[in-house]
């Protein structure tokens, strides 16, 4: 049983889908969502995916409660991506190397810092208003801190959370975005058009399904 878990998975040609297709995926995705998601000629009318959170709150539609919103949907892409990194970047059975996992883990904190509010003090993020995302915060940071007891999870099981994680929060995050698209298409007077990041946002979480699933069959064809 060690010999074969020696052949099938310390091998730097092991999970080749997972091992690359994924982290590329993941990167794309972070991209996308750092990338513009209402496009205009104007650089400062530019929506980024990563302000969506902050910028739905100044809408009159959402402060009124005339539009249901929960802002939150804007901030799990970057936490979920977060936990994908950690989780794929640690994992030995992907063998991927130090000088590559390092540089993903960084990513992954920084990811998970980057939805801190602005101008932010240990005293607003206990508020009621931003506790829920420190709460995310603190639990990415602390999947970081805690991921060597993470690395002998199956590639699979990683590879299927990770893109289970990227389509539950991307759903959530592409219907709140459409729920709210005519209401930031009045503020502009007119219907700007969707941004770059908006489609790369997608195309990283379509790469990465095709990874697991890519996996997936090529693992059920050597193993009958």
């Amino acid at each position: 049983m060690r010999r074969l878990d020696r052949i099938e998975f310390s091998r730097p040609t092991a999970w080749p889908a997972l091992r690359w297709l994924l982290p590329i995926g993941l990167l794309l995705t972070l991209a996308g969502y750092f990338g513009a998601w209402v496009w205009h000629r104007t650089a400062g009318l530019v929506i980024l995916g990563v302000d969506l959170a902050e910028y739905v709150k100044f809408l009159s539609e959402v402060r009124a409660g005339t539009i249901p919103m929960w802002r939150e949907w804007f901030i799990l892409p970057a936490i979920a991506l977060s936990l994908s990194l950690t989780l794929v970047a640690i994992n030995r059975h992907l063998t991927i190397r130090w000088y590559v996992a390092f540089p993903l883990l960084l990513i992954s904190i920084w990811a998970a810092l980057s939805v801190l509010p602005p101008a932010w003090t240990p005293a607003l993020l206990t508020t009621p208003e931003f506790i829920k995302q420190t709460i995310m915060i603190a639990a990415c940071l602390g999947v970081v801190v805690i991921s060597p007891l993470l690395r002998r999870l199956p590639p699979l099981l990683v590879g299927w959370l990770v893109v289970l994680l990227q389509i539950g929060t991307a759903g959530g995050a592409i219907w709140q975005f459409m729920v709210i698209k005519p209401a930031i298409d009045r503020v502009y007077g007119a219907t700007p058009p969707l941004g770059w990041g908006f489609y790369l946002y997608i195309a990283g979480v379509f790469l990465a399904l095709l990874a697991i699933i890519f996996a997936t069959v090529n693992r059920n064809s050597r193993h009958p």
